[in-house]
């Protein structure tokens, strides 16, 4: 036999609600896993949003530190350059009152005795 729905709409659902009769209901007994099923597909969707979230900003996070880092390295190596220069290793050596030698250095030779 067909089932006959109760009038009454929207009043009907929300006194169920306050008083529990829903949960005494067989059609929310049928539905129970998937309601289960849902809930825990959502709390699985906000986890993963949130675990998305956090490694976003920590590649972020990274990408300024490696920035910093190259900027670091360039102006480190651009300062080693000037200060091998033959020009600037001189202009040390004098105000250390070291002067450069104009002779060429000369190779030296050991003769082993035997």
């Amino acid at each position: 036999m067909a089932q006959v729905r109760k009038r009454g709409g929207f009043k009907r659902v929300f006194l169920s609600l306050i008083d529990g009769s829903y949960l005494r209901d067989e059609t929310f007994t049928k539905q129970l896993p998937f309601i289960i099923y849902l809930v825990t597909l959502s709390f699985l969707l906000i986890y993963s949003r949130n675990d998305y979230e956090k490694k976003a900003m920590q590649i972020i996070k990274l990408d300024k530190e490696i920035k910093e880092l190259r900027f670091e390295f360039i102006d480190t190596r651009s300062m080693l350059m000037t200060t091998i220069q033959q020009s600037q290793i001189a202009r040390q050596l004098r105000l250390e009152e070291i002067e450069e030698s104009v002779v060429p250095p000369e190779k030296i030779y050991v003769i082993e005795n035997d």
